[in-house]
């Protein structure tokens, strides 16, 4: 799981900078990114069921409008409990998850037969390495890469292939913190020999 930073908060956000409305010169590009996306998770057989301004995050421009790009969010809100141990009490956070429309790096195999066209890898992997090496420069091991945990995203920066980003942190390790909640970590075929016996270093993810 991966949280996306979204710069210009929400829809609702964006009514109040503005008196509590859209202004009407921007009204039909809002509706037509929301109606496009509203319209991949029907296609894909899914209902959002809560959709309202709080629910619809505002991202950097792209497609040269000049507008901030609108994606919808909170896809079945996810909850964490938090227990403050100096108040005793609790504190719940609420995760915001961004819909990735071109599924998951395996899918994306399975559309081409069980493989990726070659005229593409190099690029998907300069994508995979960039977003490994971000992590690790945080500090963090993945633990657990495999294609259904590289998600697949719009085009940008001026190409025509989707963007890749990677999903599910759950297993994520701090480097150079003791943890002993798990005795090994990653999922079997992608493991290496030493995430087995408990080795685990920035390695793992390459």
């Amino acid at each position: 799981m991966f949280i996306e930073n979204a710069p210009g908060g929400s829809l609702l956000d964006l009514m109040n900078t503005h008196g509590g409305k859209i202004p009407e010169m921007n009204v039909n590009c809002y509706t037509q990114m929301i109606s496009e996306v509203l319209l991949d998770v029907r296609e894909k057989g899914f209902i959002h069921s809560d959709l309202k301004p709080s629910n619809i995050l505002a991202f950097p421009p792209q497609y040269g409008t000049g507008l901030p790009t609108l994606k919808i969010s909170d896809f079945g809100l996810k909850r964490l409990f938090y227990q403050n141990a100096e108040q005793g009490r609790g504190e719940v956070y609420n995760l915001f998850l961004e819909y990735a429309p071109g599924g998951s790096l395996l899918d994306m195999m399975n559309k081409y037969g069980g493989k990726i066209p070659e005229r593409d890898v190099n690029c998907y992997t300069q994508m995979i390495l960039e977003g490994l090496l971000d992590v690790h420069e945080k500090g963090f091991i993945h633990s657990d890469r495999k294609l259904g945990n590289i998600l697949a995203f719009p085009p940008q920066h001026g190409t025509h292939l989707p963007t890749l980003k990677i999903a599910d942190f759950r297993l994520a390790k701090q480097q150079g913190v003791k943890d002993t909640r798990f005795g090994f970590r990653g999922t079997m075929y992608y493991m290496s020999p030493e995430s087995v016996v408990g080795k685990v270093s920035g390695a793992l993810d390459i």
